[in-house]
């Protein structure tokens, strides 16, 4: 994903309090990009380097309270700018942190909350690291419950966005040299993000990709549901929607046939869906002799009589020696007749 499109996705992910991991190489924007990002905004930002810092600069030191003999924290000063007002806490370098510092980060990325102090309601958070590979010295974050419960997104440089940058800013050689040469823009990072190593669990379907099916991704749709569960999973579930997109259902037939018909023509030749909905109304029928009022009997003749031949009379072979309301209308159908009779 480029920074364009980051900028576009960015809000979605905050407002469902989704925690981006954003993944890349060196020099390519993630900082500066957030920054950018929260002044555009209006969000206060405050950037952490987690290598940076120690278990106790993140807790803060402890205090003695002379008159109760008890001892706590005082709360560093970047939590105390952090509990008023809304802002980004953008922890930088997270894969250079010291193990210990990650144990903390396991509460904080998703509650706000470090030992006993917390952020205010209104700030997010963000995460950022280079690649985990032989080309940069990182902390090993392989960790799956650590890995769950961020959206991961790869960060790409591009050579137009970024020649188009360069010409904002006043670089007007380097924008033209870029556009000219897009393969010097960088190096090769060498290994990059493995989506099918993000782990999915419970808590990332409900509080990660339930969210988001709803929001208007764009085409960064597949890209950002994978982040939070991998590829496998992301693909698993793209695939299911847009088989039940294609799915004809019971209601479909029995509550708004008419609404349902130009698409069930499109449908005439997988006989795979129009066997499935039968199966389910004879299932129905079989529990429920009442299922079938005037309305919903038309409904069904109208559909029986739109399929193709072989499948209807399966059909009506298989229910033929059930009761129920409305057997009778519907075995005594003229068009029914009249089609069954040419057979």
């Amino acid at each position: 994903m480029n920074i364009t499109g980051l900028k576009k996705v960015l809000p979605l992910l905050l407002k469902n309090n989704i925690v981006p991991y954003l993944h890349g190489a060196q020099g390519i924007g993630k900082t500066s990009s957030i920054r950018q990002y929260a002044k555009e905004n209006g969000y206060k930002f405050i950037p952490l380097y987690l290598a940076t810092q120690e278990p106790g600069d993140l807790v803060g030191l402890l205090h003695k309270d002379e008159s109760s003999g008890t001892v706590s924290h005082l709360p560093p000063e970047w939590i105390k700018e952090a509990q008023t007002g809304k802002g980004i806490i953008f922890l930088d370098e997270f894969n250079r942190a010291h193990p210990d510092v990650l144990q903390l980060m396991f509460p904080f990325v998703q509650t706000g909350k470090i030992h006993r102090q917390s952020i205010g309601e209104e700030w997010k958070i963000i995460v950022a690291g280079n690649y985990q590979n032989e080309k940069f010295t990182v902390t090993d974050v392989s960790d799956r419950a650590l890995l769950s419960r961020f959206c991961h997104i790869e960060i790409e440089p591009e050579a137009t966005e970024f020649a188009a940058f360069c010409e904002e800013n006043g670089a007007l050689v380097i924008a033209e040299f870029i556009r000219h040469n897009p393969a010097m823009l960088m190096e090769d990072p060498g290994t990059r993000l493995d989506k099918k190593s993000i782990p999915y669990d419970p808590r990332a379907w409900f509080e990660k990709v339930n969210p988001l099916l709803s929001e208007d991704l764009g085409n960064f749709k597949y890209e950002v549901i994978s982040g939070c569960v991998g590829q496998t999973a992301a693909a698993g579930l793209f695939s299911f929607i847009n088989d039940n997109k294609e799915k004809i259902k019971m209601t479909d037939i029995l509550d708004s046939f008419s609404k349902n018909e130009s698409r069930i023509k499109n449908l005439k030749d997988r006989t795979d869906l129009l066997g499935n909905v039968l199966d389910e109304i004879v299932f129905n029928l079989e529990k429920n002799k009442e299922l079938l009022d005037k309305k919903r009997s038309d409904n069904l003749k109208n559909f029986l009589c739109l399929i193709p031949l072989e499948v209807s009379m399966s059909f009506i072979d298989r229910i033929k020696n059930l009761t129920f309301k409305e057997k009778n209308s519907l075995f005594n159908d003229v068009n029914f007749i009249k089609r069954y009779l040419k057979q």
